[in-house]
């Protein structure tokens, strides 16, 4: 299925701001098409207190069934992994 919708959450998903689509690649004729799709969101970043802060950035898709990923997907092995991706990042006051 193709994703519909992207959203970005920079507070533990509390709120979500919708990202960009960037239009899927066109297939030669006559070959299914699987690939990335590209997306880019503005995500507002509350740093309490110090200049040398961690936050995190969760993303979550919506494909065209209305399908959205869920939160948390576990498994013994991890294969096939489908919950929302989590990115950890680290404010520095060095330039």
């Amino acid at each position: 299925s193709s994703i519909m919708k992207v959203e970005v959450s920079s507070d533990g998903g509390a709120s979500w701001v919708s990202a960009r689509l960037s239009p899927p690649p066109t297939p030669p004729r006559g070959v299914r098409q699987f690939s990335w799709t590209r997306w880019q969101a503005d995500v507002p970043i509350a740093i309490e207190g110090s200049t040398n802060s961690s936050y995190n950035i969760l993303c979550k898709a919506t494909d065209e069934r209305g399908e959205t990923q869920p939160k948390e997907f576990w498994n013994v092995k991890g294969y096939v992994y489908n919950g929302w991706h989590k990115v950890h990042g680290h404010r520095s006051s060095h330039r």
